[in-house]
């Protein structure tokens, strides 16, 4: 995925990678890479209701 013109230090285009340690954004005009923040929480389960026949 490339992300145009979203570099905050050299307003290049960045774009989206993973390696063995994880996912990183780096962008392709001077080198800077971020990392972006990952949901780690597994998602809630629903209580369902059954009603009684």
């Amino acid at each position: 995925m490339v992300l145009f013109k979203s570099c905050p230090r050299c307003s290049g285009d960045r774009t989206m990678e993973h390696d063995l340690y994880g996912w990183y954004i780096l962008c392709l005009a001077c080198g800077y890479v971020t990392y972006p923040k990952m949901n780690t929480e597994k998602p809630q389960r629903s209580e369902r209701k059954t009603r009684s026949a």
